[in-house]
Parts: C-alpha cells; sequence; structure tokens
C-alpha cells in the first residue's frame, strides 16, 4: 500500500504538478515580472522532488505496519485485572496474618501496582498506534496536499506542515507498529504465568504436641506459634493462605528436625466463607532438652528394671540421668553423652530427620523486607545423633550425662510458605524479565520511533524558515544555468 500511494504521488509530481509549476514560472516571468517568485517556485519544484526521492527510497524498505494489537490487549487487560484482584485478596490475608506489615514495605503490593502500570502503558501505546494506523493511509495524501499548496503559495507554513506529518506517519509508524506489537506479546508471555485458580482461602490449625512444629501440606509449609487475644494465650496455632480448589491435607508435622507420629481433623470450612479449621495432635517423641528459649533434643526412657534393694532411677533439671542398682533402656536424640559407668550404644531410627531443604529453598524467593519476618530453624541438624542407650548400676551409681544438640531448635515463619504467597511473589521473577525484554525493545524501538518522527519533520518543514533562502537560490541558480544555457542555444542558431 505504501509503494502504490507513494506512486500517486511522483506520477502527480512528474505530470500535473510538475507542469504547474512550469506554467506558474513562465507567468511570473513574463506577465509578472517578479524574478524573486520565479526562483522560488523553480526551488520549492526542485526540493519538494529531492524530498519525494527521498521517501521513496526509504518506504519501499519499511516493513508493512502490522495490524494494532487490540485483541492481545483486550486479554492481556482482562487476565491481568483479575490477577490484581488475586493478589489484593492474598495481601489482605497477609495482613491479617502479620497486623504491623507496613504497606510501604509490602511486596505484594508493588506487584499489584505493577500489573496495573502494565495495563496502563499497554493502553496507552495500543491506542496510539492504534490512531496512527489509521491515519497512515492518509499520509500520502497529505503529502500531496503540501505539495500542491506549496504550486500556490510556495512559502505557506501549512505546506512544510502537511509534508512533515505524512513523512512521519510513513517512516514511524511500521516503526512503532513493530515496536507495539513487540511490547504488547513481551507483556502478554507473562499470561502464561497464571495460578490454578482464583479463589483464596485461610485455614488455621491448632497444635497440640511438642512446640514450635514446622507443618507440611499439600499446599505448603507453616509453623506453630502461640496466638494471644486480650494477653490471653490461645495456643499454638498455624495459619494456611490457600487456594480454594486445591485439597489441603497435613502430610507431615517435624519437630527439631524429627517427623512426628500425628492424628489430624478437618479441615472444616465456614459456610460461604473460604476459612477453615483443623487441628493436629503431634506425639511427643519424649522428654526435651531445652537450651534457653529453644530446644536441643529430647530423650524418653523405654524401660527400667531394679536390680536390688534402694533401687533408683533419678532424672536431674540438667538433663543427666542417675542410676542405683538399676537398669535402663533409653531412647535419646542428642549431641552426645558421657557415663561414668559402662553403656551399649546403638543407633536407632526410631524417628525419620527430615531436613528443611525444600522450605529454604522457598524463602530463598521471599524478597526482603519481607523474609524478615521469617526466622525458622536451619536447614539441617549438624551435631545431633539419634541412638538407643543400655546403661546398668549394680551395687553403683551411674551418672549419664546427656549433652544438648545444635544448633538449636527455634523460629517462626511469620508469613506461611504456601501456593499463593509463593505464585504472587513469583511475579517478581516474571516481571524482571519482562523488564529485560522491554529495555531492550526501547533501546531501539523508541529510538528508531524518536529518529523517524524527527527526520520526516526535518525533511518536511524543511529545517524551518531559515531555509527559504536556500531554496530561492536554488532555484535562482537553476534558472540562471537554463537562461545560460538558452542563450548559447540561441547564439548558435542565429549565427547559423
Amino acid at each position: 500500500m505504501v509503494t502504490s500511494l507513494l506512486n500517486l504521488v511522483v506520477n502527480a509530481i512528474e505530470g500535473g504538478l510538475a507542469g504547474a509549476l512550469i506554467a506558474r514560472a513562465i507567468y511570473l516571468h513574463y506577465f509578472k515580472k517578479s524574478m524573486r517568485r520565479v526562483y522560488e517556485t523553480v526551488g520549492v519544484l526542485v526540493f519538494y522532488i529531492i524530498v519525494i526521492v527521498i521517501v521513496n527510497t526509504i518506504a519501499v524498505k519499511l516493513p508493512t505496519p502490522p495490524n494494532p494489537p487490540i485483541s492481545e490487549y483486550e486479554t492481556l487487560q482482562q487476565t491481568l485485572s483479575v490477577d490484581y484482584w488475586v493478589i489484593a485478596i492474598i495481601d489482605e490475608i497477609l495482613h491479617i496474618i502479620i497486623p504491623l506489615l507496613p504497606n510501604e514495605i509490602d511486596p505484594l503490593q508493588a506487584i499489584a501496582r505493577s500489573l496495573l502500570s502494565i495495563i496502563t502503558i499497554s493502553a496507552y501505546l495500543t491506542a496510539t498506534y492504534t490512531v496512527l494506523y489509521w491515519l497512515f493511509q492518509f499520509a500520502p495524501f497529505m503529502i500531496l496536499m503540501g505539495l500542491y499548496g506549496a504550486v500556490i503559495r510556495p512559502r505557506a507554513s501549512i505546506n512544510g506542515l502537511l509534508l512533515g506529518i505524512g513523512l512521519s506517519l510513513i517512516l514511524s509508524t511500521p516503526v512503532l507498529g513493530l515496536f507495539v506489537t513487540g511490547v504488547i506479546g513481551i507483556f502478554h508471555a507473562l499470561l502464561a504465568y497464571q495460578p490454578p485458580c482464583y479463589g483464596v482461602g485461610l485455614v488455621t490449625v491448632t497444635a497440640t504436641g511438642p512446640e514450635p512444629l514446622v507443618i507440611n501440606t499439600t499446599q505448603g509449609w507453616s509453623m506453630t506459634s502461640q496466638v494471644k487475644i486480650l494477653n490471653i494465650t490461645t495456643g499454638w496455632h498455624a495459619t494456611f493462605i490457600t487456594w480454594t480448589c486445591e485439597p489441603f491435607k497435613i502430610t507431615g508435622v517435624i519437630w527439631d528436625w524429627l517427623g512426628l507420629h500425628y492424628n489430624t481433623t478437618g479441615p472444616f470450612f465456614v459456610p460461604f466463607l473460604n476459612i477453615g479449621f483443623a487441628s493436629v495432635s503431634a506425639q511427643s517423641p519424649g522428654r526435651a532438652i531445652t537450651c534457653g528459649n529453644a530446644s536441643c533434643g529430647a530423650f524418653r526412657i523405654l524401660s527400667q528394671h531394679g536390680l536390688g534393694i534402694n533401687a533408683s532411677l533419678t532424672v536431674l533439671p540438667n538433663d543427666t540421668l542417675v542410676l542405683r542398682n538399676e537398669s535402663a533402656i533409653l531412647w535419646a536424640w542428642v549431641g552426645g553423652y558421657k557415663s561414668n559407668c559402662t553403656i551399649s550404644v546403638e543407633p536407632s531410627h526410631m524417628y525419620p530427620v527430615e531436613n528443611l531443604t525444600q522450605l529454604y529453598e522457598y524463602l530463598s524467593v521471599i524478597p526482603w523486607p519481607l523474609n524478615t519476618y521469617e526466622e525458622p530453624p536451619a536447614v539441617a541438624p549438624t551435631n545431633y545423633t539419634q541412638v538407643i542407650i543400655n546403661a546398668t548400676a549394680y551395687n553403683e551409681t551411674c551418672i549419664l550425662a546427656l549433652k544438648p544438640g545444635s544448633p538449636p531448635w527455634s523460629g517462626y515463619l511469620g508469613v506461611p510458605i504456601t501456593g499463593p504467597i509463593m505464585w504472587a511473589l513469583g511475579w517478581i521473577v516474571e516481571l524482571v524479565q519482562a523488564a529485560n525484554d522491554l529495555y531492550t525493545a526501547l533501546a531501539s524501538g523508541v529510538t528508531a520511533f524518536a529518529v523517524s518522527i524527527v527526520l520526516g519533520i526535518l525533511l518536511g518543514i524543511g529545517l524551518g524558515p531559515e531555509l527559504s533562502a536556500a531554496v530561492g537560490l536554488t532555484g535562482f541558480t537553476i534558472v540562471r544555468i537554463a537562461e545560460s544555457v538558452w542563450n548559447i542555444v540561441r547564439d548558435i542558431f542565429l549565427a547559423g
């Protein structure tokens, strides 16, 4: 279309416009006796013919402007709007769990604002290109009007303005079209990152047993913590932000890196609300070995037998066992042991040792400052051993000291590491990738678009009124050369 319309302009120049300009120059020379206007008319003719030749050469090399990506934008706008509201709901639930979370440092609100910005930018770009795409078909006619206007009023600014607009449309519309469709395509790629559903709920698990517990479910991780209402402790609870379309089931309970035996009930959901309640009762492996406010192991006496008079087994507050005429078998999860009597020790596998590697992989995605609300136990126990100890004291006193393991078991998960949270935070990776792709497109597209507009305006306006003298000088030179050639030819004929 560009080539055919530009050929129309060129044909008009070669035929009607060139003839009209020559006729006007003759009229001004012989009837008006105004050589200055003759020079201007001839200069304008030469100048605009040069411009059209340049435009025609450039235009045939430009790609055809793509259709405006209206349907792609509508899909983008509808889907990202829903994603925005899903993140807003997740954020509201997160503020229920962390009431003191400042809005200024809330990453979910920043992600939501980014989605709104993408929708707004896409709307502006699509609307702008749609208008230019519609005007693009009229660009050659604007050039034609500017050229014919130059015949009537060679120095009128409207002629250069029309030509400048026409040139800018021809040069910039294909470039902007490729840029806009590329940007919408980059944003459209974000639509591949969608949640399993748009329903978000909250499940609260009430726990009994050793504390704190790390609870693993089909929808992610959380950790129990004490909840107080009006300074009254209501027990240990763990909260989960969940997808309502996926089942919620507790799959593991961990304390001090030991996988515990447990029983569960629920979850039971409030009718018409995506709020559920469940409970878990974990069986304690034994008496906890404490180190400050944390746990550093546990032990449990499996069996004991008196071997004589005054048989006794005493457990001191510092986790030391004192045996007198007593035989005892105990299970221990400790950092070490020491005794003044003969004992037999065997490895034990009564409880599976659970590392928190997967949990920490999810934690690495949480951005600062939200990760300041996370302080879970270490990934794995580095100085623990699980053993069965058989100690016997006959007619003697046996002292068995159990050493605490390390690192200690303590901490909290202020933000539950569940599906909706990880999906919402996963937008950070998607937006960073989109920003990198967008920067690449901006580096080339915006520059080319701006240069094409500036080039079109400069060619159309002729670099402003300052070049009017150059146009007149061009016409003067051509007319003088033509007069000189005509005089030489005339003298030759007259001499003959």
